[in-house]
């Protein structure tokens, strides 16, 4: 479990940093450049890594600002939750990255300051937004969903691209188990288990879609 935790913290940063070349390829004039996707790339990784670095520095110093400003700890540590989403996604916008980046790293950032500073906070963060998340969570899936035309299944082409990416994205999930070194004992049914949980994971997949779709990179 441990394992597939980290890993699929991973997986999701791999899926930024393919975010962060996506919208230039569509931009690119003259053809594809791989200079450009390198820059993106590096770009990417230096907004995750320095985002997470400064982001944990300027959170400490804001808690204790949003504590003194509310009496309510949840309702501070959830102020400044979103206000560090939105600085996130605002800078990864201007940065031209996609906007997910810029909350994903948010979340890495928030997920470790704990909120220590809300010293009357009597709820988790994660606990503060579920209800949000509850109520904009189907709405995401309703217009991902809404785009799909099942109607262009019935194209031979078309399904055998489909199956082709449905059976290239399993065998990746699954060989991935098999990256991870396991104790005699558990080896082989351990890295089929690993592979197995990883293979149903796809939020940032049905995100990376929404986005090919809108920067046009399939008709």
């Amino acid at each position: 479990a441990n394992i597939i935790l980290v890993a699929a913290v991973i997986d999701d940063v791999l899926g930024m940093l393919l975010l962060g070349v996506i919208k230039p390829l569509t931009t690119q004039e003259g053809g594809y450049s791989p200079i450009t996707t390198v820059m993106q790339i590096v770009l990417a990784i230096g907004f995750i890594v320095f985002g997470v670095l400064l982001g944990r520095m300027a959170a400490r110093g804001l808690s204790t600002v949003f504590t003194k400003l509310f009496h309510s700890g949840n309702k501070g540590a959830l102020l400044l939750s979103f206000l560090m989403c939105t600085i996130f996604v605002a800078v990864a916008s201007l940065a031209g990255l996609a906007a997910i980046i810029g909350s994903f790293t948010a979340g890495l950032v928030l997920d470790h300051t704990h909120f220590q500073k809300f010293h009357k906070a009597t709820t988790k963060i994660e606990s503060l937004v579920k209800p949000i998340r509850n109520i904009t969570l189907p709405f995401f899936f309703f217009m991902a969903g809404i785009d799909v035309n099942l109607k262009y299944l019935l194209d031979f082409n078309v399904a055998i691209t489909v199956l082709i990416l449905f059976v290239l994205a399993t065998i990746g999930k699954l060989a991935s188990g098999f990256a991870v070194i396991i104790d005699d004992s558990r080896k082989g049914l351990g890295n089929w288990l690993i592979g197995m949980a990883m293979n149903p994971r796809g939020e940032v997949g049905m995100v990376i879609a929404l986005l090919g779709k809108q920067y046009g990179l399939l008709d």
